[in-house]
Order: C-alpha cells, then sequence, then structure tokens
C-alpha cells in the first residue's frame, strides 16, 4: 500500500520566486486589511456617534422651543385645568403636531409620542416605502430616563432617541425619535467595496513586484545552478564569475567559484598523482617481468652467480614495490583517521640518526649533523623520523656530487624549528606557492625521482 502523498509540503515545490512573490502579496494583504479593519471601525463609530449627538441636540432644541408653548396655556387657563390638560394628552398631542411631528417627520426620521401610561399619543406619518420605526421597550418607556443607540429595523439600522418629555419639575410624556443611518451605511458599504478593491489590487501588486523582484533577485542563483549543472556534467572550467556582487548571492558564487576551483585543483593533483603512482609502479613491475622472463628462458644458463644477481634484483625491485605500495596506504590511512601518539623526543638526537643513515646511502655528499644541546617535543616519532627523512632525501636529490647538506635544530620562544639547507639548484620561484601542495612536483620531467614536499 502505497503512502499517501503529504499535501502540506506540496508548497514546498514550488519555485522559490513564487513563494516569495505569495508571501509578499499576502503580507501587502494583510498590512491592508488590518490597517483598513481599523479604519472601518473607527470610520462607522465616527458616523454613528455623529448621528446620535446630531438628533440628542436637534431633539433638546425642539423641546425647549415647546415649553414657552405649554407655559402660555397654562397661564391662559388655570393651574387646575392646566393639571387636567396635562393629563388628558391632549397638550402631548397638540404641541407635538405643531412642533415635533411637523420639524422631524420625514422619510428618513420618525416620531413618536407616548403619555405616562405608556400609550402612543401621536406619531408622524410614515410613507408606504419605508419599513416599520423601531417601538420602544416598555422599560424605556417607565425609566424616566434618556436612552439612545443603534437598532435593527428590516433590513436597515436606526439610531432610536428616547427621551423624557419634561414640563418645569415634573414629566408629561415620553419622546421616542428615529433616525435613519441609511446615509452613514451607504459610506461604510462604499468603503468596504473600496476596500476589498484595494486588498484585491494590493495582491495583484504584491505577486506582479514581487514576481519581478524574486526573479531579478534570484537569477544569479539560476546561474549558479546552470554552472553547478555544467560541472555536474564534467567541464570543471566553468565558473559563476560575479566578483562585482558584494551581497550574499555574491559571497554565494564566490564560495562556489572557491569550491569548484579547488575540486579542480584535487582532481588535477589526484590524476596527476596516479599518473605518477602508475609510472611509478610500472617501473618494478617492468623490471620484474623482464627478470622473471629471463630466468623462465634460462637466461643465467644454469649459472648460479648470475642466478643470485637476478634474484637480488627481483628481491629489490619487490622491496621498491612494496614500500610505494605501503606508502600510498599510508597516505590514504592519513587521509581517513589520522592517528598520533604524542612522546617526549629529542628532536637533536632524532635528526643525527636521520643524517647518519642518509650518509649510508649517499656516500658522496657531504651531510652536516646537526650541534648543540638536546631540544625535547612533544610528538609522534616515527612521523617526524618520515619528515626528516622526505626533506633530507630531497636535499640530497637535487645536490650535485661534493655538495653539502646542513641540517640543524633549534629551540626559540617555546618552539623548535628543524632547518635543511643545501647548496643544490634550489625551486624556481614560481614553484614556491605550491610545495606544500599534494603531490606536486616542481620539475614534472622527472617523473622517476619524485620530490615529496
Amino acid at each position: 500500500m502505497s503512502p499517501m502523498p503529504d499535501r502540506n509540503h506540496h508548497h514546498r515545490d514550488w519555485p522559490i520566486r513564487w513563494q516569495l512573490s505569495a508571501f509578499y502579496a499576502g503580507l501587502l494583504v494583510m498590512i491592508l486589511g488590518v490597517l483598513g479593519l481599523a479604519l472601518y471601525l473607527q470610520l462607522q463609530q465616527f458616523l454613528i456617534t455623529d448621528a446620535e449627538d446630531r438628533l440628542s441636540r436637534q431633539v433638546k432644541l425642539a423641546l425647549r422651543r415647546t415649553l414657552p408653548d405649554l407655559e402660555g396655556v397654562r397661564q391662559k387657563i388655570g393651574g387646575a385645568a392646566f393639571a387636567k390638560y396635562l393629563d388628558s394628552g391632549d397638550a402631548l398631542r397638540k404641541i407635538g403636531a405643531t412642533t415635533l411631528v411637523s420639524e422631524f417627520n420625514a422619510r428618513d426620521s420618525h416620531v413618536a409620542i407616548y403619555n405616562l401610561a405608556g400609550e402612543l399619543v401621536l406619531e408622524g406619518n410614515r410613507a408606504p416605502d419605508v419599513p416599520a420605526w423601531p417601538v420602544p421597550s416598555a422599560d424605556q418607556l417607565k425609566s424616566g430616563t434618556s436612552s439612545i443607540g443603534v437598532v435593527a429595523s428590516g433590513q436597515r439600522r436606526v439610531v432610536l432617541l428616547v427621551i423624557p418629555f419634561p414640563f418645569g419639575n415634573q414629566v408629561i410624556g415620553t419622546l421616542a425619535m428615529s433616525a435613519s443611518l441609511e446615509g452613514p451605511d451607504a459610506i461604510l458599504a462604499a468603503f468596504r467595496l473600496y476596500l476589498a478593491l484595494g486588498m484585491a489590487l494590493a495582491a495583484l501588486v504584491g505577486i506582479t513586484a514581487g514576481a519581478w523582484l524574486t526573479r531579478r533577485t534570484l537569477r544569479p542563483l539560476d546561474q549558479v545552478a546552470s554552472t553547478a549543472a555544467a560541472i555536474a556534467a564534467g567541464d570543471l572550467s566553468r565558473r559563476v564569475g560575479m566578483a562585482g556582487r558584494h551581497n550574499e548571492i555574491g559571497k554565494v558564487a564566490a564560495a562556489f567559484d572557491a569550491m569548484v576551483a579547488q575540486l579542480e585543483a584535487a582532481l588535477r593533483t589526484q590524476r596527476r598523482f596516479v599518473a605518477d603512482a602508475s609510472h611509478e609502479l610500472r617501473t618494478p613491475l617492468t623490471a620484474l617481468n623482464g627478470m622473471t622472463e629471463m630466468l623462465l628462458l634460462s637466461a643465467d644458463q644454469g649459472d648460479p652467480a648470475a642466478r643470485q644477481r637476478l634474484l637480488r634484483q627481483i628481491r629489490a625491485e619487490l622491496a621498491r614495490l612494496t614500500r610505494l605500495v605501503a606508502e600510498l596506504l599510508e597516505l590514504s590511512r592519513l587521509d581517513t583517521a589520522p592517528q598520533t601518539q604524542c612522546v617526549d623526543v629529542d628532536l637533536t638526537a632524532l635528526a643525527c640518526d636521520m643524517v647518519v643513515a642518509a650518509r649510508v646511502a649517499h656516500p658522496d655528499r657531504v651531510l652536516h649533523e646537526p650541534e648543540g644541546t638536546a631540544v625535547i617535543v612533544s610528538g609522534d616519532a616515527d612521523r617526524l623520523r618520515q619528515v626528516m627523512l622526505n626533506l633530507i632525501d630531497n636535499a640530497l636529490k637535487y645536490t650535485q656530487p661534493g655538495g653539502h647538506v646542513c641540517v640543524s635544530v633549534t629551540a626559540q620562544a617555546g618552539w623548535a624549528e628543524l632547518s635543511v639547507s643545501d647548496n643544490g639548484e634550489g625551486i624556481a620561484p614560481e614553484a614556491l606557492p605550491h610545495i606544500f601542495d599534494r603531490f606536486y612536483r616542481a620539475d614534472k620531467s622527472r617523473a622517476r625521482t619524485p620530490v615529496n614536499t
């Protein structure tokens, strides 16, 4: 049964330019949406508050204009009759009809007057195509306090103001004033539309600009990818070549070029080493093949001395072949898991031993051993012996017979210094930077006498 694909990770397979474009667009839309929502809520609060304040001011001004009319009626008919006049509701109907209803009743507003019992005394006319206006609750009518708020009336919103109708120190009724919020809601609807269009435009701009910007920014990475593909196909001479760039991509390109250069150098060195090793191994193998062929053909003609000479030569070539193989194996082992056993070593005494051994192999050169007191270092004696042997052997190989090779050991500032000098042909200036490169050969024509540096 095959595993189900992980849909949550499909976006990771998108090209980076599209991921960044989607991120830019999403971020832009989110910022615009948050700012737009905050502005929308502020605008809605401002419009509603403004409508409520405007309605409250207008109603309070209208109420103050009705009070002189009621005072004139009281003075005209007297106190007792006026009290009866108030209780009958005639005052509310008359004053409301002549002032409040006539002034405030319109298509987008409505006035209703209630007596102290909560009964409707008078209300303005409603147009046929206008939905019913909201009715105050019984608690609002009997509380004797003012209240204002936004209520729903069908498909629209309405500001409902409920305020006591005062006269002197007494309340003679309740006024309910309603005003439609169709105008503010139309503004808010237009704002929502513009906000949605703006977010869509921001998404389009974010994707377009993000794709263009990321394509322009990531174009060098495409060049790196194509160069890497060419290198993988075998063209190690290819380079990205962005030396003029100093940003992150330029640094990546420079590091990539440096890595490829090192890889090319390593492969070139490896090929040279394989060629050199093949040549070095071919020489003893050819000699062994020739001498064994001579033995098989009885070239010694039964002479024991000749047979012994051939056998000694075969043994010498086998020893040389064994040494070459051992050196290659040792080099491979050091590359994979170098292990050293550090002990106290007398570097002066060790150098003297190497000089004595070298004199036996090269009696025609003058070899000077180190002088002075013992110089004790912490190191691997076998590795140090191998290093000294290579240095001394190289110096002897490139020194003509009768030449001088001097070995010295000194100690200074906590360090030990081993120096091998000669009066031979020396090293060419152009080869000096490479003397510590593995398998480097200063004189490439001398294939049979490799220089170990």
